[in-house]
């Protein structure tokens, strides 16, 4: 896969993970593979805009104005929280600038792998893991230089 069509794939993950997110806060978190802080911030999203819901239309003596108020400021913070997330991870992960990043740690991780200095590799793969987590192929990686390293010690 060239360099290209990857930056275009991600270019696309990015939008669609901003779109998602206008509509389902949190939502574009999930897809940029951040699971379970997506998972919280559309759950917080959630219940607070079933409390909004419930105060101003279902039971509207039954929450006080001031619950109501604080509630509604807080949805909107969520949302606002999550628009700015799912922006920062796009600018981080996707950006052609890490993903450069990656490439080049993964690259010489592999190369001091294979000349057998684990350690020096598995420094490397952490240091890429910082930048993205989530990445799978850098996952597979370190665990690969783990269980090389295993063997090669006992």
């Amino acid at each position: 896969m060239s360099a290209e069509t990857l930056n275009t794939e991600n270019q696309a993950r990015g939008r669609r993970a901003q779109v998602i997110n206008l509509f389902i806060p949190g939502a574009g978190l999930i897809l940029l593979r951040r699971t379970w802080l997506g998972l919280a911030l559309a759950l917080l999203f959630s219940l607070s805009g079933h409390v909004v819901i419930a105060g101003l239309w279902i039971a509207p003596l039954a929450v006080p104005r001031v619950v109501l108020g604080a509630v509604m400021v807080a949805a909107v913070l969520v949302w606002a929280l999550t628009q700015w997330l799912v922006r920062v991870r796009i600018r981080l992960v996707l950006g052609g600038d890490a993903r450069h990043a990656l490439a080049l740690l993964r690259d010489r991780a592999i190369e001091t792998m294979q000349a057998g200095r684990y350690e020096e590799s598995a420094g490397l793969i952490r240091q890429a893991l910082r930048i993205d987590g989530a990445d799978p192929e850098l996952i597979a990686l370190e665990k690969k230089i783990t269980i090389r390293a295993g063997e090669q010690g006992g």
